[in-house]
């Protein structure tokens, strides 16, 4: 929006009343975001605090072993919110699962798998179809 354009204070003002979040107020009122800021502190509103959440809902998904990123969906937040709230509400920390680490190749497999690499280096060559041994 071009500086010294009116703003729209009704739409404004039912869009702030209707909870919307200042993002999208600014996206529809086609405003910088900060603009929103300013504009419900010139009006009178109260700051808005961080969105709630529905804590027995979290509860249940977090010691279900539910995955970050489907709680995160489910309550409407971002997957680092999730591990904040986790904080917040004091619930425990999840076990790491451990890495699975596969074993270094043996001398016998690295040569086996320069013997493949080169056969079908050749083959490719000759425009031959390779395929490997069973």
């Amino acid at each position: 929006m071009a500086r010294g354009v009116a703003l729209d204070v009704a739409e404004f003002r039912r869009l702030w009343l209707a909870g919307v979040r200042g993002n999208k107020i600014a996206q529809v009122l086609e405003i910088h975001p900060n603009t929103v800021t300013q504009m419900a502190r010139s009006l009178g509103f109260a700051r808005r605090g961080p969105k709630q959440i529905d804590v027995p809902l979290f509860f249940k998904l977090w010691h279900a072993g539910v995955h970050t990123q489907e709680i995160a969906r489910q309550i409407g937040c971002s997957a680092s919110r999730v591990s904040d709230y986790r904080i917040k509400y004091g619930f425990p920390a999840r076990e790491r699962k451990p890495l699975h680490r596969a074993s270094d190749p043996t001398p016998a497999e690295i040569e086996q798998r320069k013997r493949e690499c080169r056969e079908r280096h050749f083959a490719e060559k000759r425009a031959e179809k390779w395929e490997p041994k069973a």
